[in-house]
Order: structure tokens, then C-alpha cells, then sequence
């Protein structure tokens, strides 16, 4: 199975994004812990925007891609 990255996207031989997936979310995990690991602080509201700046941006870039919802 060949997995090829197309504008950030990976896509399987199969088209299928799971593997996409699987990788952002790890990602996003990581980078999570690593925000709670680095912050000494425990105010919420600076937890809130690390994450949204850090975080939410990789669960989001291209998601319209590998889960398209009609409006």
C-alpha cells in the first residue's frame, strides 16, 4: 500500500484518509501534551488558547478534504 501527500492531505492507494487521520491526530496528541507538559500554569483560559493555537490547527487544516459535511 503507497500512501502519497497531495496539498498536506495523505491519501492511500485505496482513497482512503485513515492514514491521514491517524497522523494528525497523533500529532495533534503530542503537541497537546506537550503544551501541558511546558506550562506551569494551570489557568484554564491560557490552557484554552494554547490549544486552540497550537492544537485545534492541525485537527482542522484540510478537514473539508477527509471529512466533508454538506451545508
Amino acid at each position: 500500500m503507497s500512501v502519497v501527500r497531495d496539498l498536506g492531505v495523505l491519501i492511500d492507494s485505496d482513497l482512503k484518509l485513515s492514514s491521514h487521520i491517524d497522523t494528525m491526530v497523533t500529532k495533534a496528541h503530542q503537541r497537546a501534551s506537550l503544551i501541558l507538559r511546558c506550562f506551569k500554569c494551570s489557568d484554564p483560559v491560557l490552557l484554552y488558547r494554547a490549544f486552540v493555537t497550537y492544537v485545534r490547527r492541525i485537527l482542522e487544516y484540510n478537514c473539508q478534504v477527509w471529512s466533508p459535511a454538506y451545508l
